[in-house]
């Protein structure tokens, strides 16, 4: 399985629309999925302050990224975690990816990817995935 920054970076350097959209399917992953609804979609909100936190990444991502992703769900807006235990939880997740991937996570909470992937756009990903952007 291909890291977040792996398929970014194929879908930045793809020359088509119709490439990008077939490395998007290719790579089809309950956590490629919840990264980008967590940029697109305005119905998912982290209480999480904006920018990047201080990171101590792992040296490789874990065995199932979809089991850690997972745990974003706990940070999300009118939780009932305290911000301190959302911000644990977050920083949790995110460091146990390796950088690249972890700085992505970073960017995708701020709703930021495209200032780094320009062509991983809203419109691209909602022609793959059409329920992941509202």
């Amino acid at each position: 399985m291909k890291t977040l920054h792996e398929v970014f970076t194929e879908i930045q350097d793809a020359s088509t629309r119709k490439e990008r959209q077939e490395i998007l399917q290719d790579n089809d992953t309950f956590t490629l999925r919840t990264v980008l609804q967590l940029n697109f979609s305005s119905a998912i909100e982290l209480d999480i302050p904006k920018g990047n936190p201080p990171l101590e990444c792992a040296e490789k991502n874990p065995s199932n990224t979809d089991r850690a992703i997972k745990k974003l769900g706990n940070c999300v807006k009118g939780g009932r975690h305290t911000a301190i235990k959302k911000e644990r939880i977050f920083l949790d997740v995110v460091e146990s990816f390796i950088e690249d991937d972890a700085n992505i996570i970073c960017l995708a909470k701020d709703g930021k990817i495209m200032k780094k992937y320009s062509r991983v756009s809203e419109s691209l990903v909602a022609s793959v995935f059409p329920t992941l952007v509202k």
